[in-house]
């Protein structure tokens, strides 16, 4: 994962290409990991309640002024507001969100 990190010029090059051209892989991993990073609770519908795209996420994460709480890393944000715009990432469909954080428990996820 370092040498990924490293590489910037790959890195930029999966960002503006669509899906067809290149097969998801470890770029697209890293970058995706970031997601769950980021309380979407009232932004991503729950489970059968409909479906929004990641550029909507970020235009929603902006516009309500979200910041990081707590351990959430400022990457994740700044992530989101990268992937918005692109052909690659800015329509991926995100739906059926939870999260739950409890004492016992934390865990979020798209399913």
């Amino acid at each position: 994962m370092v040498q990924v990190i490293e590489n910037k010029e790959r890195v930029a090059q999966m960002i503006i290409l669509p899906y067809l051209s290149v097969t998801f892989n470890e770029v697209d991993n890293l970058i995706f990991s970031c997601i769950p990073y980021l309380d979407l609770t009232g932004i991503v519908p729950a489970f059968k309640q409909g479906k929004v795209t990641l550029n909507e996420v970020a235009e929603t994460l902006e516009k309500e002024n979200r910041k990081p709480k707590g351990l959430t890393p400022h990457h994740a944000f700044k992530m989101i507001r990268l992937m918005k715009n692109t052909k690659r990432y800015g329509n991926t469909v995100l739906y059926n969100y939870i999260n739950i954080v409890n004492d016992e428990t934390q865990f979020t996820g798209n399913f």
